[in-house]
């Protein structure tokens, strides 16, 4: 089973397609975000930017893309080794920021904020109250514990892949997809918030398939744990999926005909 086959059946079970169908326009610039790593990769500045400047036309947030291409190039200029103790620190200590913390209260009753938030696509939100405090479902349940375990262990085999891989494309997916985990983790249930971590948490698309290609081919003598790793995180992704649906009222995953 190639990494492209496993792209496309995380794809659905890891519930972006509902997502996808909803966020539009904005998801369209991170469709051609994620194909614009590329162009960081090879260096190629000027034509990301003009690739960034066009995405503008489709949604403003894009202009945070400008922000990202520097971005990078700062980690891979200071963050020499992947430090996987550093990772794990600094994501658990997201995580429970997140969960003892409500940083939403304190942005959101921040003036500065709301009157950045008028100039933007999510004016609406700044004038409904019932929409900026948003949440998205049960986010803290069982769900949100089996995607921060296969976070840890995407954390945890990161060096492995790195050396597996060995290319920069995989290593430039790894860092931003880092980054949306731990904005995830501190803002997982605003979906205000999570907006602009989209451009981040999307590359778990790529970076979920890169990790279950490798648990599925790297031959070593931890075969049998990576098959078991591998049978873990693609039936808790299968697992969320399902309940996405079969609680289709409250996810808003129900399709409703009209004929």
């Amino acid at each position: 089973m190639n990494s492209f086959l496993l792209a496309i059946i995380f794809y659905f079970i890891g519930s972006y397609y509902l997502g996808w169908n909803n966020v539009l326009r904005q998801n369209l610039v991170v469709a051609i975000f994620l194909n614009m790593v590329v162009l960081i990769e090879k260096r190629k500045v000027w034509l990301y930017y003009l690739a960034a400047f066009l995405c503008i036309g489709i949604h403003l947030s894009s202009l945070l893309l400008f922000l990202i291409y520097p971005m990078v190039r700062v980690i891979e200029k200071f963050y020499k080794n992947n430090n996987i103790k550093s990772l794990l620190i600094l994501y658990i200590s997201f995580v429970a920021i997140g969960l003892f913390i409500d940083l939403f209260s304190y942005i959101y009753n921040n003036e500065l904020f709301l009157l950045m938030l008028l100039d933007t696509d999510y004016a609406a939100y700044a004038w409904n109250e019932k929409l900026m405090t948003a949440k998205s479902g049960s986010a803290l349940g069982l769900g949100y514990l089996l995607k921060i375990v296969n976070r840890t262990l995407i954390i945890v085999y990161s060096t492995r892949l790195l050396l597996y891989y060995k290319n920069t494309f995989v290593k430039y997916v790894f860092w931003l997809c880092y980054i949306g985990f731990c904005l995830h983790a501190l803002f997982t249930t605003s979906i205000v918030l999570q907006r602009p971590n989209l451009y981040f948490i999307s590359f778990e698309l790529m970076i979920v398939p890169f990790f279950w290609y490798y648990l599925l081919n790297k031959k070593t003598v931890y075969n049998k744990l990576n098959l078991l790793m591998f049978c873990f995180s693609f039936a808790s992704y299968f697992m969320m999926f399902m309940t996405e649906i079969i609680n289709g009222k409250e996810t808003t995953a129900e399709f409703h005909f009209f004929f």
